[in-house]
């Protein structure tokens, strides 16, 4: 028979259980707390950390925001004098001073401004081109701008001018698909198989055109239309320093293709059609 265990030994043992009990219970917590304790003081020192450096990372964003405004204006102006450079002295005023060629490039725009009336860019460009044609300086004139739309044709709009000015309508090339001057000037050479165009345009889109030509191997040249006052045509010059930097970027850099190249379509009887045509 097991002998008995004392009284005294019992409540002994379950006091020192309890207490046991309490005191894992009290390190838990006090863990625990220092560990909530330690995450909001980090929670805070970062917070601080990235209020303080506010300020600097602005500031570092303005200044990488200035730093591009000011090479962006650098490389826009250095466009326009590098587009003028070589193509600017090819450009004729007078149209007894343009040598003979075949074929001279009409470069399309809107016959009518935002208001409905009538857009003298286009007016000028058509009086040039007809008088260009007229003074025997080409025998024919490709005309090339959009008709993306069935509403929107500039091609036609510019024949029709033509005809009105005493253009034969059989010395009338039409290209539907210049979409911009890009598309324009390469196709020239590569859908009609011309090298040596007449560019017809206002001076500053001649020389631009031109530049173009020059990328493409074409032996350009072109005759300035009337152009408008600096104050009526602001804008257009305005616009004409990012063109010019967006030719660079597309001739130096992107490399840029018309929208719609085109199967060839060499103009009959050129005499360097097949030059143009097999290169």
């Amino acid at each position: 028979m097991a002998k008995p265990t004392p009284r005294w030994s019992t409540r002994l043992a379950s006091g020192f259980g309890a207490a046991t009990s309490w005191v894992l219970l009290a390190v838990r917590g006090l863990v625990s707390a220092v560990r909530w304790l330690g995450g909001a003081l980090w929670s805070v020192l970062r917070g601080l950390l990235l209020w303080a450096l506010r300020p600097l990372r602005r500031r570092w964003v303005r200044w990488l925001l200035a730093v591009l405004a000011v090479v962006s204006a650098i490389f826009v102006a250095w466009s326009y004098g590098h587009v003028a450079a070589d193509s600017a002295p090819r450009v004729y005023g007078d149209v007894a001073e343009v040598p003979r060629r075949e074929v001279g490039l009409v470069l399309g725009t809107n016959p009518l401004l935002s208001s409905g009336q009538p857009n003298p860019f286009f007016d000028y460009r058509m009086d040039a081109a007809a008088a260009l044609w007229r003074a025997g300086k080409v025998r024919l004139l490709l005309v090339s701008g959009d008709n993306g739309r069935d509403e929107y044709d500039e091609v036609s709009a510019m024949r029709s001018a033509l005809v009105a000015r005493g253009v034969a309508a059989s010395a009338i090339i039409l290209d539907y698909a210049g979409f911009r001057t890009l598309d324009s000037v390469v196709r020239c050479r590569s859908v009609f198989g011309v090298l040596r165009p007449v560019v017809v345009s206002q001076r500053w889109h001649a020389e631009r055109a031109i530049f173009l030509a020059q990328a493409q191997g074409m032996d350009a040249i072109g005759f300035a239309a009337r152009d408008l006052s600096a104050r009526a045509a602001v804008r257009s010059y305005l616009r004409e320093y990012l063109a010019r930097a967006k030719a660079v970027l597309d001739v130096a850099v992107l490399h840029t293709q018309p929208r719609f190249p085109g199967p060839p379509e060499p103009i009959a009887g050129l005499a360097e059609q097949a030059t143009a045509t097999s290169q």
